[in-house]
C-alpha cells in the first residue's frame, strides 16, 4: 500500500496539515485514484500530527481502525490517502472553544461526504467497518 500524507499538488507536504482543521482519510487504487473511497472525517489542532498517529496505529499496531486487514495494507495497488479537508487559521480564546468549533466542521463534514466506515453523527467508527471495506475495494 502507497501511503500519500497530506501531499501537495507540488508534491510536498501541504501546509496546511500542521494548522487545526477537518483531514479526510480516502482509499483508492492506483488504477482508480480520481475515484476513491472515503473511509474517515477526523479534527485535530494539528491534523498532521494526529493523522501520524493514525498512520503509526494502521501500519504498525491494528489495521482495522480504518477497516482494513493485512492483506490490504500489502496490496501494491492501493494508496491510503491523506488530506486537508478544512484548514481552520485562526486562533481561539481557549483549547474548549478551539475542540467545540472543529467538532462542529467535523460533524458537517462527515454527513456531507458520508464516509464509510463512520456513523453519520460523530467521528466514531463502525463495528463491521472491516466487512465494509472489503466490499467497497471489490467495488473500484
Amino acid at each position: 500500500m502507497r501511503i500519500k500524507f497530506f501531499e501537495g499538488e507540488d508534491g510536498f507536504m501541504d501546509k496546511k496539515a500542521v494548522k487545526p482543521g477537518v483531514y479526510i482519510v480516502k482509499l483508492a487504487k492506483k488504477t482508480s485514484i480520481k475515484e476513491p473511497i472515503t473511509l474517515y472525517i477526523g479534527e485535530s489542532y494539528s491534523m498532521a500530527q494526529r493523522c501520524g498517529r493514525h498512520l503509526y496505529e494502521t501500519i504498525i499496531v491494528d489495521p482495522e481502525y480504518f477497516g482494513l486487514t493485512e492483506d490490504l495494507i500489502k496490496d501494491d495497488n492501493l494508496e491510503l490517502i491523506f488530506e486537508v479537508l478544512v484548514c481552520v487559521d485562526k486562533t481561539w480564546d481557549t483549547d474548549k472553544d478551539r475542540d467545540i468549533e472543529l467538532r462542529e466542521i467535523e460533524t458537517e463534514q462527515i454527513k456531507e461526504c458520508s464516509p464509510i466506515i463512520q456513523y453519520t453523527t460523530c467521528d466514531r467508527v463502525l463495528p463491521n467497518r472491516i466487512e465494509i471495506v472489503e466490499e467497497a475495494v471489490k467495488g473500484l
